[in-house]
């Protein structure tokens, strides 16, 4: 991508992969992990950028994420609402719009991530560059029907979240 360093991130798909779906350590299901790890990750490329810029003043941050769309049945609508908000967190928060007004603020700050918030925003780190990554198992359907999916595929947070597209076999 030219001169210099360009360091790339995937903190919300690493987010939901740790935190909100339990398959890689620490093995979390809930959204509260989600958030934790989420905020570190966006805090490690922060002050990451920050350290590497001091070296190579050039460096550019490439900002990746699966850009995945959530469908829903009708009672799970609301979680599918608050999935979709939440594809956009890692650039909102290097951006430093995680701030009063933005759809998800109030809910962090009841979450008790007020003060981290205020930092991340006081000292962005916007992306030099947005990626958006698109694969066959990006989206998502949650289903309130949780007796038509193995135990394995029911959410943490209610509804069962495939896969719109799995491989067979």
């Amino acid at each position: 991508m030219g001169p210099g360093l360009d360091a790339r991130e995937r903190a919300a798909d690493n987010g939901a992969v740790f935190g909100l779906y339990g398959h890689w350590y620490p093995h979390q299901r809930d959204e509260a992990a989600f958030w934790t790890l989420l905020l570190n990750q966006v805090d490690a490329t922060r002050l990451s950028m920050r350290a590497i810029r001091r070296v190579i003043p050039a460096a550019r941050l490439v900002q990746t994420e699966d850009f995945g769309h959530t469908y829903a049945t009708p009672p799970c609508q609301p979680q599918a609402d608050h999935d979709n908000l939440r594809r956009f967190a890692s650039w909102d928060l290097l951006f430093g719009r995680v701030v009063p007004g933005h759809p998800l603020h109030r809910h962090l700050v009841d979450m008790g991530f007020q003060r981290r918030l205020e930092v991340i925003a006081a000292d962005p780190c916007p992306p030099d560059v947005v990626g958006l990554n698109h694969y066959v198992t990006s989206d998502r359907f949650l289903d309130h029907r949780l007796e038509r999916y193995p135990p394995q595929f029911h959410g943490a947070t209610g509804g069962s979240p495939m896969p719109m597209s799995r491989p067979s076999g």
